[in-house]
């Protein structure tokens, strides 16, 4: 029966949702009341109750006290910055004036950038020594910042870096790495030769979902990664939070050859 009852409602929602891409409701109109649509469908208050609710969380509709179920003005378009896995071979090679996010944006001729929220040294907290290879609470620095398109942020980014190697270099420092940390490392002598890159989702929390300016129930991508110098040493860990409306992570041109 527990089957019967989510096929009934996400079939609902289905058939409301194509109705409103269809125009049959513009935004700004009232769908039809709880009763009427009973009466024109033939299910159950819960299972109407439940379509609604996933239209409510997918964005399309708004139930307004007094009101009624409130269509939605449509979303503006959002511009999706296809991140290549070139470009780490382009920053290296050049060693140049961009980080690896604002070459993907400017090879699609897209203003991308890179905005400092704060620069912090605090006690590593037991993943981030893990994946640094530090013991827990050795002091790192915390880099946060976003990543834009147009000034608008498309990603949260935090990266990690073990304190005790990085004091006194810009890494360390509050302003903006220009070029990227790569370009710095590579200023440093120290050449970044390996990563280890991981993609998982989850909902977004209210305040991530208010930085990027999606609804709180709405998915995010959480990309992680782990660079490490020629020796082995990892110098690197980086936690990004990304609208998946707005980021596309592609690993294309991988050796499937040793």
């Amino acid at each position: 029966e527990m089957i019967t009852m989510v096929a009934r409602y996400l079939q609902l929602a289905a058939l409301l949702r194509d109705a409103i891409s269809e125009g049959e409701y513009p935004p700004g109109t009232t769908l039809p009341t709880v009763a009427e649509l009973i009466e024109r469908y033939g299910y159950s208050k819960s299972t109407i109750s439940r379509a609604i609710e996933l239209l409510a969380e997918e964005g399309l509709v708004d139930p307004i006290k007094k009101r009624g179920t409130v269509v939605r003005e449509a979303p503006p378009v959002r511009v999706v910055v296809k991140v290549s896995l070139s470009r780490y071979q382009q920053v290296l090679a050049t060693g140049g004036s961009l980080g690896p996010w604002e070459t993907a944006c400017r090879a699609q001729g897209l203003a991308g950038g890179m905005k400092t929220i704060s620069v912090d040294h605090m006690p590593a907290a037991p993943n981030v020594a893990a994946r640094l290879g530090v013991a827990p609470g050795e002091m790192v620095i915390v880099r946060s910042r976003y990543a834009t398109i147009d000034d608008e942020p498309a990603q949260i980014q935090h990266a990690h870096y073990p304190l005790a190697r990085f004091a006194g270099t810009p890494i360390a420092a509050p302003e903006k790495v220009v070029g990227g940390i790569y370009a710095a490392l590579l200023a440093l002598g120290i050449t970044p030769a390996e990563a280890d890159e991981g993609i998982t989702s989850r909902v977004a929390t209210e305040e991530e979902a208010a930085a990027l300016k999606i609804r709180p129930t709405w998915p995010v991508l959480v990309f992680q990664r782990v660079t490490r110098d020629s020796a082995g040493d990892a110098v690197e860990y980086l936690h990004v939070v990304a609208d998946p409306a707005r980021t596309e992570f592609l690993y294309d041109g991988l050796p499937l050859t040793s």
